[in-house]
């Protein structure tokens, strides 16, 4: 098992972490409320027994694509909680990976949103 760093020792470091743990804390957050609403909006949509089978496969794919990422975040903070050290760990890499698909995604569909919405809301005046 390893053991914790004692870096610690330092207010400089200790107010440091403290800042990036809190930026970290804030981002899985928002994550993790983003996640919850989609996946109500999904639950809502089963349970109403609308098919979610065509077009919302996107969807699902970016919420697991969350919540891996929401995952990767609380195991990065509990390591660093510890004190053990994270450098060359394998959930950094998996953290800025994730984070960067992500970023692609949102930029390469963001034009399509006006569509979606266009669509969700001439639906929704239909009804």
């Amino acid at each position: 098992m390893e053991k914790p760093e004692n870096h610690f020792n330092n207010d400089n470091n200790r107010e440091r972490e403290a800042s990036h743990l809190a930026a970290l804390l804030k981002e899985m957050k928002e994550g993790l409320d983003t996640v919850r609403l989609k996946i109500q909006t999904l639950t809502a949509k089963v349970k109403s027994q609308n098919s979610t089978a065509d077009g919302f496969s996107y969807l699902e794919a970016k919420n697991l694509l969350l919540l891996n990422y929401c995952q990767s975040l609380v195991y990065y903070l509990l390591r660093k909680a510890k004190g053990y050290s994270i450098e060359d760990h394998p959930v950094v890499r998996s953290i800025v990976e994730i984070r960067l698909f992500l970023e692609k995604v949102r930029f390469i569909l963001s034009p399509l949103y006006i569509y979606i919405r266009q669509y969700v809301s001439t639906i929704t005046l239909n009804r």
